[in-house]
């Protein structure tokens, strides 16, 4: 199911500019491990194998936003980049800096801690 959702948003992405990130690689170990416990019948989450697209402005760590707030400096990792393999998005989600947040929001430790994976963030 991931990997179809995975296809999908790599094939309409490019015209409809919803997601700024996409954590790919993250998402599949993760419907792997979701899958194993299934297998396992092992005890479930309330949000066990739900996917989870994020706004860009949230703070999720370990993923790239375009949010910057100067007054919380230890929430965002700046990294320069230069890249020609990263076009430019409408949105402006790719800069000279990718913004990588430390930290992240609470709602977002909560889907986690309740099964949820963040697939990527979605545009503004």
């Amino acid at each position: 199911m991931v990997e179809a959702h995975l296809a999908a948003i790599q094939k309409i992405n490019p015209a409809v500019n919803a997601f700024c990130t996409v954590a790919a690689e993250e998402t599949l170990v993760w419907a792997r491990e979701a899958e194993r416990a299934v297998n396992k019948r092992a005890k479930l989450k309330p949000l066990h194998g739900v996917p989870v697209a994020i706004k860009d402005l949230t703070p999720t760590a370990g993923i790239r936003t375009t949010f910057v707030w100067r007054r919380l400096p230890w929430t965002i990792l700046r990294v320069a980049t230069r890249s020609a393999a990263r076009p430019a998005c409408r949105q402006g989600c790719h800069r000279a800096f990718l913004n990588v947040a430390i930290k992240e929001a609470v709602t977002i430790a909560k889907e986690a801690a309740d099964g949820g994976d963040v697939v990527g963030t979605t545009g503004r």
